[in-house]
């Protein structure tokens, strides 16, 4: 998976790769329990990632411990990396067209789980008016938390989802209109 990440108004490309599991072959599908490869700017690190506690993450990176924890002020979000607050980004390149092109279609554009998890937090009611891109929820999948974004402007028409409860993968977590 490869991400365009802005961190204090740098960009970086980082790609993750699962790392492949003892014992299985090369381009098996099975990789350890949160470790992985990652490459930024052609430098390469081995990172294990673990739920510490809900909304933090404890990351090992080779060899490096590191206490990761989203934070939000207003209407900004930040990460926090051992006590360090940093205004960033992070946008999946295969989602860009597909919401771009959504945000432009007339008529109701839903919002569907990308993956199984739990949803931690709503960000919206139902009947709220929202921008594109603006957060929706926050649900939490594989010790991850993930804002998901209305896909276009307009308002909430219909919002199944409640905070607690679980999702699978394309579950309709919203309906914008």
């Amino acid at each position: 998976m490869t991400y365009n990440v802005t961190i204090n108004g740098a960009e970086y490309e980082v790609e993750l790769t699962p790392i492949a599991a003892a014992g299985s072959e090369a381009g098996a599908t099975s990789s350890e329990p949160g470790q992985w490869q990652c490459t930024v700017g052609g430098s390469v690190f081995k990172v294990n990632v673990s739920s510490a506690t809900a909304g933090t993450m404890s990351l090992l990176v080779d060899g490096r411990s590191l206490e990761i924890r989203s934070d939000v002020v207003g209407n900004e979000s930040y990460v926090v990396v051992d006590g360090k607050r940093y205004c960033g980004t992070v946008r999946d390149p295969r989602q860009r067209q597909g919401r771009r092109a959504l945000a432009s279609i007339a008529g109701p554009a839903k919002l569907l789980a990308p993956m199984p998890g739990k949803i931690v937090t709503l960000l919206v009611s139902q009947g709220d008016e929202v921008e594109a891109g603006q957060g929706i929820m926050v649900i939490e999948a594989m010790k991850m938390q993930n804002e998901l974004k209305s896909p276009k402007a307009g308002k909430v028409q219909k919002l199944p989802a409640t905070e607690g409860g679980s999702v699978n993968t394309g579950d309709v977590l919203a309906i914008i209109e």
